[in-house]
């Protein structure tokens, strides 16, 4: 492992920090300390007053207005003495919870102990149970996997052998009606896994083989007669609101009532567990507001898990220039209108992006600050800490990640390997490339016994912009300590094969399309990406496999490499979108489990739809699993 960052990496390697003037920015460096610190002072509790626990445990879920008891999340304030004990003043805007307490229909709650949010906001134990570590004590529960395992990878996309469906990009979504949903964007469709009532059970038991509810995410967009169309949807659910968020890719309709592919704006809508069965949208789509969004793609959206406020990104092609979107205060309401107002809409790269590049938005919940990612025209791969009035606090330069494309692709996103075969199928002719974005996907860790906040960022780099090295692909995560946002600490890099920069690059293998996720509620944490594998000691893009390395270290000091997917796949292009843009993962849940989703093409005697790839035809289908380290 590369544990220094300073060195090793043949002088390529440089971090860079800047921040702006010091009347923009918060009090960062002494807010998680007093954050850590709300469990000492209320043990089990997380309340303001003795009356926690009534107060805490209502009937049913649902919004809770602000009371005369304590102030409510997302009250304003100028100063923490104007919020609750387990709340603090945000850039003397907002209240919200200090961490590691969660924001649940508008007040703080411990989910590891909460009976009425044990876990997640709004699953209830029973009356003689108790919630112990996120789990309530009566539920008939048992890890899905045990430690150093990983489960047996299951489909999450309706598959049976016959049919061609063309599923990736699949996204994980929980929330406390015992479902697994996840959004599956290809064909504007969400697909929702279920199993019984018990939510925590569904997840550890779930095989993919129960029931699906097929959902249209163009109903999303009700009755907004001015657009059609979506793509690309990145869900979110808010345990403040109850409320399941989706940013999408809208086209707006030309005069004459067609589908424009040269007009696209960045919508989102939103849904209540109850009505997603329904296709019931309580807020349907509309764009919004702040950007251009003349052509808007790969959008991001993350919701404040201990606060009140709505993150989002996109990148608008025409421009080149990634916009982030604020929703301070959401509540009820679509997103841009009531309820739901945006706040600001600052510009994240003013046009310095390399055209492609997807951005990614992720939330501190330690400070409450947006994280925005991406990679500009240099190819170096930028964080940007923002406070939720949208001024800029720091941005950290992480790396030079030159995205060169491997030897024989035209260019551009044609830039991965896939499977070759006869003149004629998708995965032969002339054209033996496939596409590959440049992103950066990113994952946060609050360490509360140590008092560290964690960044884990995440991206993909050709080997041969960095020296000496083949013209290969290598997945690459770096652990930063991000308590001091405007002094951040480089903590380790972890590569996708090897342990360091010349190791990895001389590996004959190629990774990409690299993600990472972490388990709320537990240190554990895992490194996901594609593996192309060899044969005759060179890239063999039939013989691809899903795999990562996990790790039960918040700092990932250990880690095992595990296989995720049953054996290997070809690398084959679906609507030229090869396997999507990036790989779903969501936050685990009881005992620390890491639900990592991947699209993998497999063998069917179906027709229509189904890609030929040398004698077989596949279909592309989302997968899942289940890791424990």
């Amino acid at each position: 492992m590369d544990s220094n960052p300073s060195v090793g990496l043949l002088g390529r390697e440089h971090h860079r920090v800047s921040a702006v003037p010091a009347w923009h920015r918060s009090r960062a460096p002494s807010v998680l300390a007093a954050a850590i610190a709300v469990g000492a002072a209320f043990g089990s509790a997380c309340a303001d007053d003795a009356e926690h626990t009534d107060r805490y445990q209502p009937a049913q879920f649902a919004l809770a207005p602000t009371d005369a008891v304590a102030p409510a999340v997302g009250d304003p304030c100028s100063a923490d003495s104007h919020c609750g004990k387990s709340m603090m003043c945000v850039d003397k805007t907002l209240c919200m919870c200090r961490a590691p307490l969660a924001a649940c229909s508008h007040r703080c709650v411990d989910v590891q102990t909460d009976r009425a949010n044990c876990g997640i906001c709004g699953v209830r134990c029973g009356a003689s149970a108790q919630c112990v570590g996120g789990v309530c004590t009566d539920a008939t529960l048992s890890p899905g996997v045990t430690a150093l395992s990983v489960g047996n990878p299951f489909n999450i996309s309706p598959f049976n052998g016959t049919n061609c469906p063309v599923a990736h990009e699949a996204v994980p979504v929980w929330y406390p009606d015992g479902a697994f949903g996840k959004v599956l964007t290809s064909f504007n469709r969400m697909d929702l896994g279920t199993q019984g009532n018990d939510f925590a059970t569904g997840w550890n038991n779930y095989t993919g083989a129960e029931r699906f509810v097929g959902i249209s995410m163009v109903g999303a967009l009700g009755s907004n007669t001015n657009l059609c169309r979506v793509a690309d949807p990145w869900t979110e659910y808010s345990g403040n609101t109850n409320i399941i968020y989706s940013s999408m890719v809208a086209w707006r309709k030309t005069g004459t009532g067609l589908c424009n592919p040269n007009s696209k704006c960045m919508a989102i809508s939103g849904i209540s567990p109850a009505n997603v069965p329904a296709n019931n949208w309580n807020f349907p789509g509309v764009c919004v507001a702040g950007g251009t969004g003349t052509q808007d793609d790969g959008p991001s959206i993350q919701y404040d898990w201990a606060g009140s406020a709505l993150w989002a990104t996109a990148l608008d092609l025409a421009t080149s220039n990634v916009r982030l979107h604020i929703f301070n205060n959401c509540g009820s309401g679509v997103p841009s209108q009531a309820g739901c107002l945006l706040t600001n809409s600052p510009s994240a790269t003013a046009g310095t992006t390399n055209g492609l590049s997807h951005s990614h938005v992720l939330v501190n919940p330690s400070t409450h600050h947006g994280i925005v990612s991406f990679i500009d025209s240099n190819s170096n791969v930028n964080v940007k800490f923002y406070s939720v009035q949208g001024a800029p606090l720091s941005t950290l330069t992480l790396f030079s990640a030159p995205f060169f494309v491997n030897a024989g692709c035209p260019g551009g996103n044609q830039a991965i390997a896939k499977c070759g075969g006869p003149a004629g199928s998708d995965c032969g002719g002339t054209n033996t490339c496939s596409r590959i974005v440049p992103r950066v996907q990113m994952a946060e860790k609050l360490d509360g016994a140590a008092g560290k906040q964690y960044l884990y960022v995440v991206w993909d780099v050709n080997c041969l912009g960095l020296g000496n090295f083949p013209n290969r692909f290598k997945s690459r995560l770096s652990v930063i300590d991000i308590t001091n946002e405007t002094a951040p600490i480089f903590v380790r890099h972890i590569w996708s094969s090897g342990t360091d920069l010349a190791s990895a690059c001389s590996t004959p293998t190629q990774e990409f399309m690299g993600t990472v996720e972490s388990a709320r509620g537990s240190p554990n944490v895992g490194f996901y990406f594609y593996r192309q594998g060899t044969t005759n000691n060179a890239v063999d893009p039939c013989k691809t496999d899903f795999r990562g390395k996990i790790s039960a270290s918040n700092t990932f000091a250990t880690t095992t490499e595990v296989q995720l997917s049953a054996g290997t796949f070809p690398t084959v292009a679906f609507s030229g979108l090869t396997m999507g843009d990036y790989v779903g993962t969501t936050d685990g849940l009881a005992f620390g489990n890491l639900y990592p989703t991947w699209a993998e093409p497999r063998s069917s005697s179906g027709v229509a739809g189904c890609v030929q790839c040398g004698s077989f035809r596949y279909a592309l289908v989302a997968r899942g699993n289940i890791a424990l380290p």
